[in-house]
């Protein structure tokens, strides 16, 4: 038998990642039944700068997990045009879930603090 102690090490330093699996199979494939997804987030402006922080997530149909974010970072999941960009989708079949970590300025965003969560039918 062989023996990979690093992979051991690696799987055990990042146990959220089974719990995303888990998290957009059981409840995308339910959301994905009804062609729903569901999104939430968070925006704070950064103190005395035209920027926010932001942190938002959905889960749902492929073709419609994008459209359940805030609309102000609906185009800037993935791009290069913020200070700090940390995008990650997972695919599952029919089933999508994305998760967004955006620091940078952002048109529309909230100019004090904004809470999103929406679901899509």
């Amino acid at each position: 038998m062989i023996d990979f102690p690093d992979m051991e090490r690696e799987h055990r330093r990042k146990p959220w990642i089974r719990g995303a699996v888990v998290l957009t199979a059981v409840v995308g494939i339910g959301l994905a039944a009804f062609n729903a997804d569901v999104g939430v987030g968070a925006s704070i402006r950064v103190p005395f700068m035209d920027s926010n922080i932001t942190w938002a997530g959905s889960i749902g149909a492929k073709d419609k997990s994008k459209d359940a974010l805030p609309r102000y970072i609906q185009e800037r999941v993935g791009e290069n045009q913020n200070f700090i960009n940390n995008s990650d989708s997972l695919t599952i079949g029919p089933v999508q879930g994305r998760n967004a970590l955006i620091v940078g300025k952002q048109e529309m965003a909230p100019k004090i603090i904004g809470l999103h969560f929406d679901l899509e039918h």
